[in-house]
């Protein structure tokens, strides 16, 4: 699960740098990133929980991780399914 995971995360930051965003919000996900990537989980689940209002599909990845890493499965199913459907749409 763990490398499927780095895959998609792979290929979403790949999408999300190709794509126009504003500067914040690839400061964001370069942070984001770097906490997943070093297993750094209690403080991306918390850094997450700063973020609360934003709808970045980024984001959405990041909790679906930080779902799957604290054993909540159906919420990170879920959102992982949204941001794989998310990302085919913004690639097409």
């Amino acid at each position: 699960m763990r490398k499927a995971l780095l895959a998609v995360l792979a290929f979403s930051l790949g999408a999300a740098w190709a794509a126009p965003a504003g500067r914040q919000n690839d400061i964001l996900v370069q942070r984001l990133a770097r906490l997943y990537e070093a297993s750094r989980y209690f403080e991306l689940r918390d850094t997450l929980e700063t973020l609360k209002n934003d709808p970045s599909i980024d984001v959405a990845f990041f909790r679906g991780a930080v779902d799957q890493v604290f054993n909540r499965l159906d919420s990170a199913v879920s959102r992982l399914q949204d941001y794989i459907a998310e990302i085919g749409r913004a690639s097409w």
